[in-house]
């Protein structure tokens, strides 16, 4: 018998346990062996990592504005791609994610440090990210 496991994580006004049983009803079904865990963990320390995150930035660039961090997705695509996360599918690991932020920072400071414009840092991250991809494998 194939076995498949299901994280699943409730949210306010829908009810999780019916939602869980008809999952468990349609796998058994497929003929699969079924163990559900209900959770909300991962939402909530998702949530209480992002409030952190949102406290430290604000208490860095002494401000809580709502657009301080606009303009910095490239920045985290850019780490993730570089941290071994396929733009395919597959897995991503936490040190890899590290990895990439820590070649990010470093490259926006020597960016900076040199006197690089704006626009060609967007245009200098834009092609690593092109490269990483393209040297992904699938």
């Amino acid at each position: 018998m194939r076995k498949a496991m299901i994280v699943w994580g409730g949210w306010p006004g829908h009810d999780p346990d019916l939602c869980a049983s008809m999952i468990r009803g349609w796998l058994k079904a497929e003929g699969f062996e079924v163990q559900i865990e209900i959770t909300t963990a991962a939402f909530v320390l998702t949530g209480t990592l992002a409030g952190l995150a949102a406290l430290v930035l604000s208490a860095r660039s002494h401000a809580a504005r709502p657009d301080v961090v606009q303009g910095m997705e490239l920045d985290v695509i850019a780490a993730v791609i570089l941290g071994g996360c396929s733009l395919f599918g597959g897995r991503g690991y936490i040190l890899g994610t590290l990895f990439g932020s820590l070649i990010i920072g470093t490259l926006n400071n020597g960016l900076v440090l040199l006197g690089v414009s704006s626009p060609m840092q967007l245009v200098i991250k834009g092609a690593i990210i092109v490269a990483a991809v393209a040297f992904t494998k699938r």
